[in-house]
């Protein structure tokens, strides 16, 4: 960061912070009716570091509808945003994102089944990190970060479970990811 003071502007180094203190939390809760249509609600937190893209695309006024319109269009096709209430970014503290969306068409039909999603969002790992076959360049993360997504889904009582997908973990040098996925009642 460069700072300007009476002698001048100087480089300095801001401290990255712990993934936890730069970390994102999203629930995400989904209501599925017959029809196979959805209406989606979506909290999201960003604190520390991550929080300033997500506080700048606010302080435009009509940028970050926008941006969540076209981010709720990738992640639900078809939906549409309904709702939306933010932390205004003069706040101090964490920025959060209350979205509402309808989706025409939240489960997919997979052989002779209705299918959902395990997860709202892509991992994103070649998007952003691979635009080749070999990298030219050393791999630069900026800071370290988390992110948890709690998605919940609430079932019509038309439907029955066939079957979930399983756990998983992975654990490496570069990250760690878990998926827990369990049953309670028609709450997926």
């Amino acid at each position: 960061m460069l700072v300007d003071g009476p002698e001048g502007g100087r480089f300095v180094q801001i401290p990255p912070g712990s993934s936890e203190e730069n970390q994102v939390a999203q629930i995400v809760t989904a209501r599925l009716d017959p029809a196979g249509a959805g209406k989606i609600a979506i909290r999201e937190v960003w604190r520390g570091q991550e929080a300033a893209s997500y506080r700048e695309e606010a302080a435009t006024p009509g940028q970050l509808r926008d941006f969540l319109e076209a981010l709720g269009e990738r992640r639900f096709p078809g939906a549409r945003l309904t709702q939306l209430r933010s932390a205004q970014p003069h706040e101090l503290g964490p920025m959060w994102v209350e979205t509402e969306f309808e989706a025409p068409k939240l489960a997919v039909l997979s052989g002779d089944r209705l299918a959902l999603n395990s997860t709202v969002e892509p991992l994103k790992l070649s998007l952003r990190y691979l635009t080749g076959e070999e990298r030219k360049h050393d791999l630069e993360l900026w800071f370290p970060r988390a992110r948890i997504c709690r998605i919940e889904f609430i079932l019509d009582p038309c439907y029955e479970v066939a079957a979930l997908p399983e756990g998983t973990e992975l654990n490496e040098p570069f990250g760690h990811f878990k998926r827990e996925v369990r049953q309670e009642g028609k709450v997926v």
